[in-house]
Parts: C-alpha cells; sequence; structure tokens
C-alpha cells in the first residue's frame, strides 16, 4: 500500500498519515528489527512491545528476502486500522511499504 505523508515540517520532518482514513493521529506499538548478513538463513531478530523485549533467531516474518527489516506497528486514533511501516533492504535498494491489518 502508497504510504502516505503530509507537509515536511522544518524540525519534525514529513508527518506520516494513516493509509486507511488520511488520519493524522498514529501511535507507535511496535518495533521489529531483523538483522542478518546477505541471504543467510540464520539471523536476529528484535522484538519491543508493551514494555517487553524480546530476541530471538526467528527470520521468518522478515520482509527482506535477502537483508536486513524493519517493522514499526500503529494504531490510528481516527479509525480501527491497524498499520505496519516495512523499511526492506534489497540488493543495495532500501524500500518502504505500508500494510493494513
Amino acid at each position: 500500500m502508497q504510504v502516505i505523508f503530509d507537509q515536511h515540517y522544518n524540525t519534525l520532518g514529513a508527518e506520516l498519515l494513516c493509509p486507511n482514513c488520511d488520519g493524522r493521529f498514529l501511535h507507535h506499538e511496535g518495533v521489529q528489527v531483523f538483522e542478518r548478513e546477505e541471504d543467510d538463513d540464520t539471523g536476529l531478530h528484535l522484538m519491543v512491545k508493551n514494555g517487553v523485549f524480546t530476541k530471538d533467531s526467528d527470520l521468518s516474518d522478515n520482509p527482506s528476502p535477502r537483508r536486513h527489516g524493519l517493522f514499526i506497528e500503529f494504531c490510528c486514533e481516527n479509525c480501527d486500522a491497524r498499520p505496519v511501516l516495512s523499511v526492506i533492504q534489497h540488493k543495495g535498494s532500501t524500500y518502504i511499504d505500508m500494510d493494513v491489518t
């Protein structure tokens, strides 16, 4: 799904909008980080959510088929959407995407 940004503010950057309703009030709920060397089957998976930190080697949800990946989970104040922002490294390029659950 298309990532939607509002205008860029001087010191803060561009505001991320809800992909479901274009609402402004997204709250971070959790973060997942996937770290591995190129094309390795093993690596590191870190998750922070609800004040709890977990660490394991499960890369099955990594958004990148080859390298590092990152998820930021949100909730929207304006609708029931649960957007997830993905940052994906692939073949030297970095991609961002947004899914709604």
